[in-house]
């Protein structure tokens, strides 16, 4: 795995010869020239053995739309992320905790969504 962030300076599109299988990049949002979004799906389009996790705070920019539109790529939102009641119950078992009730897992949900919009 190659792991970059736009957030660096020196940070470059890999050459598709180098050695890697999955390329990272992270804070996708401050790659803002065009120049490096166009090489990025150069890359994507000739390397379809290849995966590519891509991290941004932000929308993923226009180039990558036509990824997305084919299904090539999920886009994950935070609410994408959030437990539901059955993941809770999962979690709260394999850390050992038992006999959690269906009011205190309501508990845990609504403090972890209100602690996501702090």
């Amino acid at each position: 795995m190659l792991r970059q962030s736009a957030a660096d300076p020196d940070c470059a599109i890999p050459p598709s010869a180098q050695d890697w299988d999955i390329l990272l990049i992270d804070d996708l949002q401050l790659m803002q020239e065009e120049a490096g979004q166009q090489a990025l799906c150069e890359l994507i389009r000739s390397s379809p053995e290849r995966r590519f996790v891509l991290l941004s705070r932000g929308v993923p920019p226009g180039c990558l739309t036509a990824f997305q539109y084919t299904g090539l790529m999920t886009v994950l939102e935070a609410d994408d992320l959030l437990f539901d009641a059955d993941d809770v119950r999962r979690l709260l078992r394999l850390y050992g905790v038992a006999g959690v009730t269906d009011s205190e897992i309501d508990g845990i949900l609504k403090e972890s969504v209100a602690i996501r919009w702090a």
